[in-house]
């Protein structure tokens, strides 16, 4: 089973990074096959097994609701890339 986490950032020293980066390297020792990518294009901090793909957007401004309809913007873009 393929699965997409997908975060901002994988450098941020934030909890939901590094909950991603955790999440995804269990879900990768299990055997899934797990794919990163991030809207910014850094180099991630946190240890990840797993693909890992950026859409080089720089920082989403706003509040969380417009941030998260941007996303759908996004979306030609993470068909294009995976």
């Amino acid at each position: 089973m393929k699965i997409l986490i997908l975060v901002e950032s994988l450098k941020v020293g934030g909890g939901s990074e590094r909950f991603a980066a955790i999440l995804g390297t269990e879900l990768y020792n299990q055997g899934y096959d797990v794919s990163y990518l991030t809207l910014m294009d850094e180099n991630p901090k946190f240890k990840f097994s797993g693909d890992y793909y950026t859409l080089n957007e720089g920082y989403i401004y706003g509040n969380p609701l417009k941030r998260g309809i941007d996303l759908f913007r996004y979306a030609p873009r993470i068909k294009k890339n995976l």
